[in-house]
């Protein structure tokens, strides 16, 4: 049985995703859970007034779950043209009660010269996998992040 969810898993994560996949988008809150895996879209919207930080989506990841987290975020400048654009996943593990970061992964900054201290980053807190924003000083950003958070049950 092992053996079948594990080529089952694989065989989910290596599919391209469509739309028929995705079983719900919210701005948060998570997915139902449709048998031994389950893909979730998740959108949420941040804003930053200087090197201050915002949460855009935040998932709860339940106790026995993990979950891969496939992030992207873009954040524009208020006053002018100028924007930033991040790619990046992590791997999240619920084992005991409390989310761990298991691999915060890679990220790939896109980026136009406004600045380069944005950050846009998976982190945890509580049984939470948080999309976290980070702005530049003395700019005033815009964020839009959309995540994919495939998980196995």
């Amino acid at each position: 049985m092992k053996l079948f969810l594990s080529i089952l898993l694989l065989s989910f994560l290596t599919l391209p995703l469509k739309a028929s996949f995705i079983s719900s988008t919210t701005s948060g809150g998570g997915g139902t859970g449709n048998g031994p895996a389950d893909v979730t879209g998740l959108d949420g919207t941040a804003t930053t007034s200087g090197a201050v930080s915002d949460d855009a989506i935040t998932e709860a990841i339940a106790t026995g779950e993990s979950a891969l987290l496939d992030c992207i975020c873009s954040a524009k400048r208020t006053d002018t043209t100028g924007s930033h654009a991040f790619k990046f996943v992590a791997s999240v593990v619920n084992e005991a009660g409390t989310a761990v970061l298991v691999t915060p992964g890679s990220s790939t900054l896109f980026e136009s010269p406004i600045a380069t201290t944005a950050v846009a980053e998976v982190v945890v807190n509580a049984a939470n996998a948080i999309v976290r924003v980070t702005g530049v000083a003395g700019e005033d950003l815009n964020w839009n992040c959309s995540a994919t958070v495939k998980r196995v049950l």
